[in-house]
């Protein structure tokens, strides 16, 4: 059976793309000598769901019950908070810039969680953390590399970053390349005013 791998997120405006990507230019000059596969530009985007390779068949199921979610959810906004990694600061494999939870945010991603469970059996246990990656540690990171992290990376809770209003949801296929993922966007679905 024929597959795609698919995720639902939010898209960022071109003003939020290259704010981060101004982030990233200066973290690449601090951070230069570590082993971190920095995220493109225009693959940034705030992750509700990832999906991960689907069966072909199953697109007009999921094609309903995000179109079904995305009506019941009214537009809000996105604020940006502090740095942080994943899975731990002992161990750093993704670099990230928080994203404020809000009720609108969080409940739209449980939402779309409990539905993909509910009519296709396809349910996240991990907890939501809203988040856009910066970078991708690519090997394991000496004790005094952590502790630069640590030290300089993890401090950081103030940015220049507008809100962001969140309009809708996207769908995205992704492609994974050698030079990096290729996101291509399938459907968008219009939350409520």
């Amino acid at each position: 059976m024929q597959t795609i791998r698919l995720f639902l997120a939010i898209e960022f405006n071109q003003i939020i793309k290259q704010d981060i990507a101004s982030l990233i230019e200066n973290y690449q000059r601090d951070y230069y000598k570590l082993p971190i596969k920095w995220s493109k530009t225009e693959n940034l985007h705030l992750t509700l769901k990832f999906l991960g390779e689907t069966p072909l068949d199953k697109i007009e199921e999921i094609d309903k019950i995000v179109s079904i979610t995305a009506e019941k959810n009214n537009k809000f906004e996105l604020k940006f908070t502090q740095t942080g990694v994943f899975p731990s600061s002992n161990s750093p494999k993704v670099l990230w810039v928080g994203i404020m939870k809000n009720n609108y945010l969080v409940n739209l991603a449980d939402q779309l969680n409990l539905n993909f469970a509910k009519l296709i059996g396809h349910k996240e246990n991990k907890k939501f953390i809203p988040h856009l990656t910066l970078g991708r540690v690519k090997q394991k990171l000496n004790p005094s590399q952590i502790n630069l992290l640590k030290k300089d990376f993890l401090k950081i809770n103030n940015f220049n970053i507008p809100t962001q209003k969140v309009r809708d949801i996207v769908l995205y296929k992704s492609n994974l390349k050698p030079s990096g993922p290729v996101y291509t966007e399938l459907a968008r679905y219009k939350l409520n005013s």
